[in-house]
């Protein structure tokens, strides 16, 4: 129950080291998208080891959200055999997830490496790193659409999450999925440093690491453990 509950904690955790990463980067908000090349370069000049630095916590960070979400699939798999199916599908989530954090800030570690190239370089580099890290929330998006939709389902008596979760996640969903018309916009709200593609997708991601950090640790000592089976047993 102790490691479980580590492992439930890393959530919120990874959130706050990938904010302390932004912030030491300069990147709170982002550089805004309408920035010119040598503009870029400017940016990054500016204290640039510090940004490094950021950059790396920014991947530790999302490193971290590993067990996290991991133990979202532990717990499913004390359900329903529906359930069961769905920790996997959680597992492939969480994966992709993870490595959706993991590998923007290279891009961006790139940018500010060598910053004696042509300024161009330099802009495409910071151009797929911001995409990247604000405009990729497909997998996020998709993955709580399912986990609400399979919490409102659950209908047995000692549901493995409560129903305000599942319209929790239900909500998150289409407010994160502003993220991703950064990739329309180089001004305005809905640029990746905005007001709705930024701040408030990124206050949906906290609400939702909240809420499921609040039920991952209730469940921790409620739900009986199970011995997970290899996956050929389950698919067969």
């Amino acid at each position: 129950m102790r490691t479980q509950r580590v492992f439930v904690w890393c959530g919120p955790v990874g959130l706050a080291i990938c904010l302390i990463g932004i912030v030491m980067s300069d990147s709170l908000p982002p550089p805004a998208a309408s920035k010119t090349a040598r503009q870029m370069v400017a940016f990054y000049s500016t204290h640039p080891d510090l940004k490094r630095f950021g950059f790396l916590l920014l991947m530790y960070g999302g490193a971290i959200l590993t067990p996290f979400l991991g133990t979202i699939a532990y717990q499913l798999w004390q359900g329903r055999e529906i359930h069961k199916l769905a920790a996997f599908i959680q597992v492939f989530f969480g994966t992709a997830l993870m490595i959706e954090f993991v590998f923007p800030p290279m891009f961006l570690e790139a940018a500010a490496f060598r910053l004696g190239r042509s300024p161009d370089a330099v802009l495409a580099l910071s151009d797929v790193g911001w995409l990247f890290y604000v405009g990729m929330v497909a997998t996020f998006v998709v993955e709580m659409v399912l986990l609400g939709l399979l919490i409102l389902q659950d209908d047995s008596t000692r549901p493995v999450f409560p129903k305000w979760l599942g319209y929790t996640n239900l909500v998150c969903a289409p407010i994160s999925s502003l993220g991703g018309l950064c990739v329309f916009f180089q001004t305005g709200p809905f640029a990746w440093g905005g007001f709705l593609s930024f701040w408030v997708a990124l206050a949906s991601y906290g609400v939702w690491t909240i809420a499921m950090t609040v039920v991952l640790l209730r469940n921790i000592g409620q739900l009986e453990p199970v011995a997970l089976p290899a996956p050929e047993s389950v698919l067969a």
